[in-house]
């Protein structure tokens, strides 16, 4: 059964904008999140974060399906900033392996981008083995037009998706086209 996102407690939890109320909330946050004060934020720490701020992801099992998300939001977002040309190498590899706090806000909405995304992947994936087959595929091309994909050949679609030809679509294959077409759920 794929999870209904409440979209409203995300956009609450994932305050991302640019504006001074998200802003003072993510203030706050950081020092939550950065656990240890070294102004580094592991896989751990914001697992544990998010863990404690969208427990229903991970009480009712679904944590295990959902955690790929967590971690290809948090994966990206730690690689937005390049250390500086005088960082010594032992700093450039704390930079390039945990979160900053300038990088907490992309995070955030990494995160929010790629649980959407991942519901529409566990949405088609009827079978929940975790890839799309193409029957699923065809199954689910009227969905996948609602969110904009604009698909008119399904079998074509499906073997450009399938990155390494495996015959299923997995969720970081899914993740880019996703991205790529820019779909997204209407929510309402």
């Amino acid at each position: 059964m794929t999870k209904q996102l409440d979209y409203s407690k995300l956009d609450k939890v994932l305050q991302y904008q640019d504006t001074q109320l998200a802003i003072d909330w993510r203030n706050k946050e950081w020092k939550f999140l950065d656990i240890n004060g070294n102004n580094y934020v592991s896989l751990s720490e914001f697992e544990t974060w998010i863990e404690h701020h969208l427990p229903e992801f991970f009480n009712s099992g679904d944590g295990q399906r959902y955690k790929i998300a967590f971690r290809y939001a948090y994966n990206k977002a730690r690689t937005i900033h390049q250390s500086k040309a005088t960082a010594t190498s032992a700093q450039k590899q704390q930079n390039d392996d945990y979160l900053t706090r300038s990088e907490f806000a992309p995070m955030l909405k990494y995160t929010r981008i790629f649980l959407e995304i991942y519901n529409m992947f566990d949405e088609l994936d009827t079978s929940r083995d975790r890839k799309i087959q193409i029957g699923e595929f065809i199954r689910g091309v009227d969905k996948l037009n609602q969110w904009g994909a604009k698909i008119q050949d399904p079998k074509a679609d499906f073997k450009k998706i399938d990155d390494n030809d495996s015959g299923n679509i997995l969720y970081d294959e899914f993740l880019q086209y996703a991205l790529d077409k820019n779909l997204e759920v209407i929510q309402g």
